[in-house]
């Protein structure tokens, strides 16, 4: 149930005027996918149609998150100029969401009656979790022993196995996680545990067809 609560009118002042000053202007970087583990650098290079000192800042996520991205600021000068950002990212920075950082760029122009001007880019991070490395299916009598790698992100708290009778060709794509439903497999096993890296498949198996199987760390 929603009642109401108060209204308030706020007054606002807009001045527009003639303005010899051009805003500077920052090239666009990413969007970027990133496995936990690996290394993501760009440079942000920033211009000025006057040629005016500029002033490049960042903020977001990556810098003030345990183990942050190093972006050394502000970057100062005479346009062009550009920053280095670079992160180490880890299993601590994976999440559903992707990160932001916000980088700005103002001028300084020389004539003090000219106003300063700024523009502004976003770049996105996503950071998701590497799968289980080294899976094996190996026929034993009327079952199929399936074994990988403990996830390389100790955060990892469980497994999921998928089979498929037959092959389907999926490639996951980039950024892409989880096993879609459009591939046709089916969800056989959920195992609880970052250590519990086996299963012995059983079920309604068939001498002589093709499995395929999907594990995922979660």
């Amino acid at each position: 149930t929603w009642e109401f609560m108060g209204a308030v009118t706020r007054d606002l002042q807009v001045d527009i005027g003639q303005c010899n000053n051009e805003p500077p202007t920052i090239e666009p970087e990413g969007p970027f996918c990133v496995l936990a583990g690996d290394n993501v650098s760009f440079t942000i290079d920033a211009d000025d149609p006057d040629g005016d000192p500029i002033v490049l800042t960042g903020t977001g996520g990556p810098l003030v998150v345990p183990n942050p991205a190093t972006f050394i600021q502000p970057v100062t000068g005479i346009a062009p100029t550009s920053g280095f950002f670079t992160w180490d990212t880890d299993c601590s920075h994976v999440r559903k969401l992707p990160y932001t950082v916000d980088f700005k760029v103002k001028d300084n122009p020389p004539n003090q009656n000219e106003p300063e001007l700024a523009s502004f880019m976003t770049v996105e991070i996503q950071v998701i979790a590497p799968g289980p490395a080294n899976p094996s299916a190996t026929p034993q009598n009327a079952a199929i022993a399936l074994n990988w790698d403990t996830s390389s992100c100790r955060q990892a708290i469980g497994y999921r196995l998928y089979r498929r009778d037959g092959s389907s060709g999926y490639v996951p794509g980039n950024c892409e996680t989880g096993v879609p439903a459009s591939t046709g497999y089916q969800l056989i096993a959920d195992l609880p545990g970052l250590g519990n890296t086996s299963y012995l498949d059983t079920d309604s198996l068939k001498i002589g067809n093709l499995y395929c199987y999907l594990v995922v760390a979660y």
